[in-house]
């Protein structure tokens, strides 16, 4: 990448002496390199290279994250970023992991998208806009949206799906970047909602919303929401994850016409109201 050649092949290295240089001063009291280590253990729990303390990528996993923090001081770490950088390394080496979560959070992400809660304003708004039944029976129990879809946004729903279907999701996140992460969000919430207006209770709505992957049996079940004009991205993940992995529809099943198409524009503008209104809270 441009950011790559300009920072300069060793950067990454660079970045390494400075972790390896931090002091145990440094390291206690440094909030975000704590976060890390506390986070490593629970990454992926199931996958056999995550699963101890002493597996084989837990090391590489704290090397690239650690870097990330002395690279980008204004984010730093966040959770999520470890699941990131996990699925990362089970398809590319240890250098270019790290370079894969630049693109993700510099590139894919929007600015301060790690630092704020912003997309889950917005998506409440979609929730509103696109499917009114639910969000009315949301308000009616005043359950706040938010404290399950969070970690969607933060982990590209690693934390939600299976690898069969979650792969296939951060396939057409690569390639379309961070608007489909909503209509992925809308289409979850399209194929749970039967199941949580049936609720009768704060308690169950709660208990359903904790459950909504089983309302997604597989990648092919959430695509057929709708339809797309996007190109198909197919090639685009064998190339970033590896010819290995074979789950696809094609991406052209991606916008819910169900839901009608939402542009990137309203997203934005969703946004930027925002955080229009965090910057005046914080006057």
């Amino acid at each position: 990448s441009d950011e790559k050649a300009d920072l300069g092949n060793g950067y990454y290295e660079t970045l390494l002496r400075k972790v390896n240089a931090a002091t145990i001063n440094t390291l206690e009291n440094d909030s975000a390199l704590k976060q890390i280590d506390l986070d490593l253990a629970r990454t992926l729990p199931t996958n056999r290279f995550f699963d101890e303390p002493t597996s084989e990528k837990i090391v590489v996993l704290r090397r690239v994250l650690c870097a990330y923090r002395f690279h980008n001081k204004s984010v730093g770490y966040c959770q999520g970023l470890n699941r990131l950088v996990a699925i990362a390394l089970l398809f590319l080496e240890e250098s270019d992991a790290f370079w894969f979560l630049v693109a993700c959070v510099e590139h894919l992400q929007p600015s301060a998208y790690y630092t704020s809660t912003l997309h889950c304003a917005v998506l409440r708004d979609l929730v509103t806009e696109k499917l009114p039944k639910l969000s009315s029976h949301l308000r009616k129990f005043e359950v706040d949206l938010s404290a399950f879809t969070l970690s969607w946004f933060l982990t590209c729903f690693v934390d939600v799906f299976p690898h069969t279907i979650y792969l296939n999701l951060f396939d057409v996140f690569l390639y379309e970047g961070n608007k489909v992460l909503f209509r992925f969000a809308l289409g979850v919430l399209k194929l749970a909602e039967t199941s949580v207006l049936e609720c009768k209770s704060v308690g169950a709505v709660h208990a359903s919303l904790s459950r909504v992957a089983q309302h997604v049996p597989n990648f092919k079940t959430l695509a057929q929401v709708g339809k797309s004009n996007s190109p198909s991205c197919s090639c685009w993940h064998k190339f970033i994850i590896g010819s290995g992995v074979r789950y696809y529809t094609t991406s052209r099943d991606i916008a819910f016409n169900d839901l009608n198409p939402f542009p990137q524009k309203g997203i934005e503008m969703k946004r930027q109201f925002y955080l229009s209104q965090l910057t005046k809270q914080a006057d």
